[in-house]
């Protein structure tokens, strides 16, 4: 089979299992992506937007074809790992929101 998704469960299930390590990784690189750049406050409407677009339509969308590959629960495991990394350090420095509103952004 040539794509993923047309793949018999056995074969897909292999394929998965040799790229499950680099998929994990792909969904916490993803979460950490997901943050609002430090310079945010400062963007006009349009950036914002630009922005907003770029999260929704791109990082999203990746993150739905890892979640598909990975399952649910391992998908949501990454995530899971990064958020709770992320609020640790929010808890000692407040300015780190943007990680942990990142990590949310992909379990909402």
């Amino acid at each position: 089979c040539s794509a993923l998704k047309a793949c018999d469960d056995a074969v897909r299930a292999q394929r998965v299992s040799v790229l499950r390590e680099p998929l994990l990784q792909l969904a916490r690189t993803l979460a950490n992506s997901a943050a609002f750049p430090e310079d945010c406050d400062e963007w006009d409407a349009p950036q914002e937007d630009e922005w907003k677009n770029f999260r929704m339509e791109t990082l999203y969308d990746a993150m739905l074809d890892v979640c598909e590959m990975l399952g649910g629960p391992a998908c949501l495991q990454a995530i899971g790992e990064t958020l709770g990394a992320s609020v640790a350090a929010c808890h000692s420095d407040p300015e780190k929101w943007r990680q942990v509103e990142g990590g949310l952004f992909f379990v909402r």
